[in-house]
């Protein structure tokens, strides 16, 4: 269920344009059923996940390389996610009427999704590579969606300031990773590719000689 919570807003910014033009003046309410129906599911999960239990998905990113991906959903991820489903589902309903009639509402929609999406990432990311691919994502999708009305110079100052901003905070948060990777390799000679958000590893360990310079991310 964790990774259809990452596709399932991404599939539907896919047919948006062909939604829009079926359904221009209810599409903002139809789009906003999906992380409505998302936050009742992550709510019926809180006793559990409150309880401890932390829900897990591993999958493979590119097996030569060892990347792995793993997304986790504990107490906090949990918060957060319902968080950014509710409020989404109601942003998708005010954006259908205070932009109704707007000829790029499609476009906003399409945007909506996907940093709705990144944000999902985010939250649920259970190592560092994914926490920076969905970061970036999110610097990607905010910069579309301020910079929304470009017609504006106002508009699109704001958009590039916070494009500038984010992917700043994004090269600083590789440069971290970096760091964790050099110090790793100086401890025990190895890398492993997928580094924990809680600060452990996971996947297959790739073997670096001390001091050799070659270092795995």
């Amino acid at each position: 269920m964790l990774l259809t919570l990452l596709l399932l807003p991404i599939l539907l910014a896919f047919i948006v344009p062909y939604l829009h033009r079926r359904y221009p003046d209810c599409l903002g309410y139809l789009l906003a059923l999906l992380p409505a129906s998302f936050a009742v599911y992550l709510i019926l999960q809180a006793p559990a996940v409150l309880g401890g239990q932390v829900l897990n998905f591993e999958f493979t990113l590119a097996a030569s390389l060892g990347f792995e991906g793993r997304l986790r959903l504990d107490a906090l991820g949990l918060m957060m996610a319902v968080l950014i489903t509710g409020i989404g589902a109601l942003i998708l309903l005010y954006t259908q009427q205070y932009l109704k009639g707007n000829q790029n509402l499609g476009r906003l929609y399409i945007c909506l999704l996907l940093f709705m999406a990144a944000m999902l990432g985010v939250v649920t990311a259970g190592n560092t590579l994914l926490l920076f691919l969905f970061w970036e994502w999110t610097s990607i999708t905010s910069f579309l969606l301020i910079g929304f009305k470009h017609e504006g110079e106002g508009n699109r100052s704001a958009a590039w300031q916070a494009l500038l901003v984010t992917a700043g905070g994004g090269l600083a948060l590789f440069a971290g990773l970096l760091l964790m990777v050099f110090a790793q390799a100086q401890r025990d000679g190895s890398v492993r590719f997928g580094i924990g958000a809680s600060g452990s590893t996971s996947g297959p360990r790739s073997r670096v000689k001390p001091g050799s310079g070659a270092y795995g991310f």
